[in-house]
């Protein structure tokens, strides 16, 4: 196998994710958006039909870092410099995430009749996410000197892949003011490439009387149908058709998940709510796999892993020339179908009509996914203005990570037109190298049959 081929393929995950990063709050309080429902099935439109046309969304998010952690002005000059230090002491010791999410929501329709609601939708999904402890960032950026002695662990864990999902749903609305529904959706996998979450030890030990670094690995990365680096990287890049050729075909790498929810009006002002989303989500690889396997126990003497940066550019080959003397990669081409979970997202809400125009609430979230848990807190309030046709909303949301941000939404619906836009955090658009996280949703709907007070539409 071509090591620096294979390491610095590892290289551009981490760093295609590293600056960027799946919680989507604001989302949860636009209930007149038929999108909402994506976070609760027990959501039941205004309307007796729903187009819910072209909504993508982009979520950036990472727990630890912002570029101004590690990126700097040179003085006097018009360049910029790169000192990690700063950032990998701010680092946690153990748990260090960032995410990527771009989901293309292409087609959402819905249907009422009488006390039930019937949807439809179909969605291209992409996800990454990575999680590393301080001491793996250390040793990538300066090396293993600061380890003398020690035995250190410094296997990260992360995941890419992309995937279609076809949802079909149904909600049921009980006339003592209790809403109820459930969505299955069956999941076609594109491509994956993933450290496997059962192998994925890697253990430096550096003498502290001769210096020879010794490695214990047992670290599987597992790929499925995944783009083929050529030394020049010529294959990254480019759109995702080209790097992704079986995008458009739902093949043998398939699964299943399930979506719950209810929400209940206490009286006429208060309701609560809650769902699970992606519960029991397992997508199962068997096309074009691809295994690569480092086993085994590696002594070398006089190794300088070494920074990655020299002068202004950023050296690929230097890191992988010196791993590449380091692990014994074995590739398998005939490897066995393995599994991967999708994140399970949990929501906890209660919204309080002040008056007619003017409602408040709160939402308590919690995302699971590959062992690590992402809780979040969040506030809002939403006015209409012009008998409902506008709608404006804020909200106030803590992350873990420490991270406090500020949102705004808007609605506006000319006849059946509906266009609306969330974003969680306004202050990455004016500061977007001082804040961790940046998430942006838009779209357009087409509504038609208002059914406003009351629980159907007619027969």
């Amino acid at each position: 196998m071509n090591f620096k081929v294979f390491f610095a393929g590892i290289l551009i995950v981490f760093l295609s994710i590293g600056a960027k990063a799946q919680h989507e709050l604001g989302l949860h309080f636009m209930k007149q958006v038929g999108q909402s429902a994506l976070t609760n099935p027990a959501f039941i439109s205004d309307h007796v039909i729903g187009v819910n046309l072209a909504s993508p969304y982009i979520n950036l998010f990472n727990t630890s870092l912002v570029v101004n952690d590690f990126l700097f002005e040179i003085p006097g000059t018009d360049s910029l410099r790169v000192d990690l230090d700063p950032a990998i002491e701010r680092m946690d010791d153990k748990n260090n995430s960032t995410f990527y999410n771009l989901h293309y929501d292409i087609l959402h329709l819905t249907y009422r009749w009488k006390n039930w609601q019937y949807s439809l939708s179909y969605s291209l999904k992409h996800n990454a996410y990575a999680n590393y402890s301080k001491t793996f960032a250390d040793v990538v950026w300066n090396g293993n000197g600061n380890y003398v002695g020690q035995n250190i662990e410094v296997g990260p864990d992360f995941q890419t892949f992309l995937y279609h999902e076809i949802a079909a749903g149904a909600a049921y609305q009980f006339d003592f003011g209790l809403s109820v529904g459930a969505r299955v959706k069956y999941l076609a996998g594109v491509a994956d490439f993933s450290a496997s979450e059962d192998r994925q030890s890697i253990q430096l030990f550096t003498d502290d009387d001769i210096y020879q670094i010794t490695l214990n690995t047992d670290y599987v990365i597992q790929s499925s149908s995944f783009p083929e680096l050529d030394e020049d990287f010529q294959t990254i890049g480019g759109e995702v058709l080209e790097l992704f050729p079986h995008t458009g075909n739902f093949g043998k790498n398939s699964g299943i998940a399930f979506d719950l929810g209810f929400e209940f009006d206490v009286n006429d002002k208060l309701s609560v709510a809650g769902s699970v989303i992606n519960l029991g989500g397992t997508i199962s690889w068997s096309e074009n796999l691809n295994n690569y396997v480092s086993n085994d126990e590696f002594r070398y003497d006089g190794i300088d892993i070494g920074p990655l940066i020299e002068g202004d550019t950023l050296d690929f080959s230097a890191i992988g020339d010196t791993l590449s003397e380091i692990f014994d990669i074995q590739t398998s081409t005939n490897s066995s179908s393995y599994k991967s979970s999708l994140p399970v997202k949990y929501f906890l809400s209660a919204s309080y009509d002040i008056d007619d125009d003017l409602r408040v609430g709160g939402l308590i979230y919690n995302e699971t996914f590959r062992g690590h848990s992402h809780p979040a807190f969040a506030v809002f309030g939403q006015m209409d203005f012009l008998k409902d046709k506008l709608s404006l909303g804020a909200s106030a949301s803590y992350r873990n990570g420490g991270t406090f941000n500020l949102g705004i939404n808007g609605v506006a619906s000319i006849g059946p037109v509906q266009l609306f836009a969330s974003t969680d955090n306004i202050l990455s658009v004016f500061s977007p190298y001082q804040n961790k996280n940046a998430n942006i949703r838009a779209g357009l709907n087409l509504l038609f049959f208002p059914k406003k007070n009351d629980n159907a539409p007619e027969e």
